[in-house]
């Protein structure tokens, strides 16, 4: 049973297990509980990745390596591109049953969105890793929210994938970004620089062995400013 915005939704499931998570969002929609409980159930009718766009993957496997090896490189607008060009009917197969994860900035915008945890990272090599070090860190100043259609992301193993978007029919998988703008702030030392760390649920091409369309939790950060 969940409880969401004062609406009790019951998931008469017995196999039904939520995933343990630091911190998320759940676009609880109608239709979409099923979806979240059987990740990949919807994504068994989507015709599979053909040997040209497994051919793409493969001929972008030196970009795929450098974001692996150095994460901080998704920040880089260079990295933010697509890999894999799906078909129409594949678009359509994903949109007709995963509807609830692809919104116009409009409707993501009027969404839930929470905050996260602020995390620092011991080093920069370790950004991604899942073994950070948790701090109860106070923020130099209250973020601006604003919002992403990031095109590739991290999943809970590390590895990258491709958020799947759908910008000519004005639908993506927008993600929750912040910034902070306070310049006149003058905040004691010491100063690090945090991150905003939110595990959400998304529809995804894996870029690494087995190329296949997956419905799981992909790991996304935004940076925070904050006191240590």
């Amino acid at each position: 049973m969940i409880e969401e915005q004062g609406v009790v939704i019951e998931l008469n499931m017995e196999s039904c297990i939520l995933l343990p998570v630091i911190s998320m969002y759940l676009l609880l929609l109608p239709g979409s509980a099923w979806s979240l409980c059987c990740p990949t159930c919807s994504l068994r009718s989507v015709d599979p990745l053909n040997a040209q766009q497994i051919e793409q993957i493969r001929s972008n496997q030196e970009l795929i390596q450098q974001i692996k090896l150095n994460p901080l490189l998704l920040h880089n607008r260079y990295y933010q591109r697509s890999v894999v060009t799906l078909t129409k009917r594949q678009r359509g197969q994903i949109l007709r049953n995963l509807p609830d994860l692809f919104l116009s900035e409009e409707d993501f915008r009027k969404s839930l969105m929470t905050r996260g945890r602020v995390t620092v990272e011991e080093s920069p090599q370790g950004m991604y890793s899942r073994q950070k070090r948790q701090t109860t860190a106070t923020r130099v100043c209250e973020p601006l929210a604003g919002v992403d259609a990031l095109q590739l992301a991290l999943n809970l193993d590390g590895q990258v994938v491709e958020i799947i978007q759908m910008p000519d029919q004005d639908l993506n998988q927008w993600i929750l970004e912040e910034s902070c703008d306070d310049l006149e702030s003058s905040p004691p030392a010491p100063l690090a620089c945090g991150l905003v760390d939110r595990v959400v649920p998304g529809v995804f091409v894996t870029l690494s062995e087995p190329f296949i369309f997956d419905h799981a939790y992909v790991v996304v950060q935004s940076c925070a400013t904050v006191y240590v």
